[in-house]
């Protein structure tokens, strides 16, 4: 989103958003057999769906810095991961177009 939590769970359907997007990365996780422990949970929520959380994924301070991003490590490993158990991955398709518009955008101006 190349914002901190606290701007994206401010905005019209950010915790939402938000929350779908994990739940998509938690799915994938579940069918490669990687539940994520409840206790990881309680520890990461606070700190992805709250309003005062000032986080931010070191990818959005790339992207606000104009830096090079993973986008194909990272979320386009996700998706991959997902496709290969059948898993449902529509939010995080559409991070991952947004991340690829951001590659090429960055090439075409070097």
């Amino acid at each position: 989103m190349g914002t901190s939590i606290n701007h994206i769970v401010a905005a019209p359907g950010g915790l939402e958003f938000a929350k779908a997007v994990a739940a998509e990365c938690d799915a994938v996780a579940r069918a490669h057999g990687h539940p994520p422990r409840p206790e990881m949970w309680a520890r990461l929520e606070p700190l992805l769906f709250s309003p005062t959380s000032p986080l931010m994924a070191s990818m959005a301070r790339d992207l606000l810095s104009g830096q090079r991003i993973e986008a194909d490590a990272v979320v386009g490993d996700l998706l991959r991961q997902g496709a290969a158990k059948g898993v449902a991955t529509p939010l995080l398709a559409v991070v991952y177009t947004r991340l690829k518009a951001y590659e090429h955008a960055r090439a075409a101006a070097s």
